[in-house]
């Protein structure tokens, strides 16, 4: 997964203002803190883009076209748990937490996000212009 093409993020500031013909994408992880301390970060990839990984209580922010997206979770726990999805980005926000499970990596789509979001998750890169230009 790490060889794809890198989606350019947005600022990762939730109240941002939607960009006209886009959806807002909100991924989060919700993996349990004691059982994935060590292997709960999610690998993501969208239409064979990469995303940043999403560690334990971190989040990011798209901005994509509505339609139908594939969606690639991955996390490794002794083995790999890869999983992909077809999912239609519809409206003007979506949220979803992901999630690892005992045998795979999961999404959950929830209708808001949850109180004091901000709080209580980080954005998965603090500098979406380095995700952009960094190689490494």
């Amino acid at each position: 997964m790490s060889s794809a093409p890198r989606i350019p993020l947005p600022t990762q500031d939730i109240d941002v203002v939607r960009p006209p013909d886009t959806v807002r994408i909100v991924l989060y992880n919700t993996s349990h803190e004691s059982l994935y301390f060590m292997t709960g970060t999610i690998k993501v990839e969208i239409d064979d883009h990469s995303v940043p990984s999403l560690g334990l209580n971190r989040y990011v922010q798209l901005f994509l076209e509505p339609g139908r997206h594939r969606l690639h979770l991955e996390h490794w726990d002794l083995l790999v748990f890869d999983n992909e999805y077809s999912i239609n980005f519809m409206g003007s926000d979506v949220f979803m937490e992901v999630y690892c499970a005992p045998t795979s990596t999961r999404f959950r789509r929830v209708d808001s996000l949850p109180p004091n979001f901000t709080a209580h998750y980080l954005p998965a890169v603090k500098n979406p212009y380095q995700w952009a230009t960094d190689d490494s």
